[in-house]
């Protein structure tokens, strides 16, 4: 081949040292144009979705993807551990299973469901309401959204996809120890 095309520098270490020179890259992205500008302030989508937190953790993700690999029952158990009524956990997704809904011990944890909103209005105001986007598991193009949206990410080492180059821990979130 006359050239590679890499997600993030991240899969350099795939490639013999001798074909370095052929690599480019083309990072996974999302169009952030598609985006509309939300104009609502958090706290009245807070009231729209009837959230009653002052700090608002987001998972948005397909649950039962891949075997659980976004780990979305990590951030159900975090948030099991919490016991104040002002911090909760926003779930966002397919797969929200009677396992999952049994995991849950408290009222600080809400699944919204499956959004799927041609014009990403419903999902933006979501993500704008947030305060933080965690996502244990493999981050997806999630980070992506979290980012261009002004949210730090939270997720755990380990198996991640070529999207977690965007993360650098301690300056627009954090990369904690897996599990």
């Amino acid at each position: 081949a006359n050239g590679l095309i890499l997600y993030s520098p991240n899969e350099t270490r795939f490639v013999k040292a001798k074909d370095h020179f052929k690599i480019t890259y083309a990072n996974n992205t999302i169009n952030y144009l598609e985006f509309p500008e939300i104009t609502a302030s958090k706290e009245e989508i807070k009231e729209e979705y009837g959230i009653p937190f002052q700090k608002v953790a987001l998972f948005v993700g397909r649950m039962d993807v891949g075997g659980g690999r976004k780990k979305v029952d990590h951030a159900i158990r975090i948030f099991n551990t919490i016991d104040n009524p002002d911090y909760g956990l926003i779930l966002v997704g397919s797969g929200f299973n009677d396992r999952l809904r049994n995991e849950i011990r408290g009222d600080n944890i809400v699944y919204l469901g499956e959004i799927y909103d041609p014009g990403n209005v419903e999902i933006c105001k979501i993500f704008k309401m947030a305060d933080l986007f965690l996502i244990p598991g493999h981050v997806g193009l999630g980070i992506n959204q979290a980012f261009f949206l002004g949210l730090p990410v939270v997720t755990e080492k380990g198996n991640q996809p070529p999207e977690i180059h965007y993360l650098v821990s301690g300056r627009n979130g954090y990369l904690v120890e897996e599990d």
